[in-house]
């Protein structure tokens, strides 16, 4: 049975302690906190480049809406919380965020990938996946 977290820091450390299927649920734009705190561990904690993170985030990382269900990509999930986070500052991730993909646009502007939804919330999930 998949266990919940209860926050963020538990998700990522119970990922660190090698439980391998886990979700938490967290406002969407928190994904960008979450993220961080997931690939600095890898890279500081299990000694991971970043490609290795990167690959494993794609296979065992996803988000899925608990309203109306649509599932979202781990990589979806950190582009947007990189955009998010670079638009900030940035004009050319501005034009970027908002010529990309509208699924990642409305996860970076903290809404639900699925346009006519209007959940603020995700599950995070990891199923741990060998490559």
């Amino acid at each position: 049975m998949k266990k919940k977290s209860k926050d963020i820091k538990s998700f990522v450390e119970n990922i660190l302690l090698g439980r391998r299927s886990i979700y938490c649920q967290i406002n969407i734009n928190q994904l960008g906190e979450l993220m961080m705190k997931l690939i600095n561990h890898f890279i500081e904690e299990k000694a991971m480049k970043f490609p290795e993170c990167s690959k494993l985030i794609e296979r065992s990382f996803f988000g899925l809406c608990p309203k109306c269900g649509i599932l979202i990509r781990g990589m979806d999930l950190a582009i947007a919380s990189t955009l998010k986070e670079q638009t900030d500052n940035d004009n050319d991730a501005m034009t970027l965020l908002m010529e990309g993909p509208r699924e990642i646009r409305l996860l970076a502007e903290g809404k639900c990938a699925n346009p006519t939804c209007t959940e603020k919330k995700i599950e995070v999930h990891w199923e741990y996946m060998k490559g």
